[in-house]
């Protein structure tokens, strides 16, 4: 049983150090694609939240002229 709970110094320190660089690594990523993403609609001339708003108009627009909308809406 005490082998059980005894855990080598290095492994904690090894898998503290993985598990940072990963969460790191991940939140790079996301990091970059949302600053890629910004630096598109900025070049567009438009703020995100105009690009969203319209995209989601276009796509109620498609809806209701392909004739795709529920008749409750």
């Amino acid at each position: 049983m005490k082998q059980l709970f005894k855990i080598p110094l290095l492994d904690i320190i090894h898998r503290s150090v993985v598990y940072s660089l990963a969460g790191l690594t991940a939140w790079t990523a996301f990091s970059a694609l949302m600053i890629h993403r910004e630096t598109l609609q900025k070049g567009r001339g438009k703020s995100l939240l105009v690009w969203k708003l319209e995209e989601r108009q276009k796509a109620e627009h498609l809806l209701k002229s392909t004739g795709s909308a529920s008749p409750s809406s």
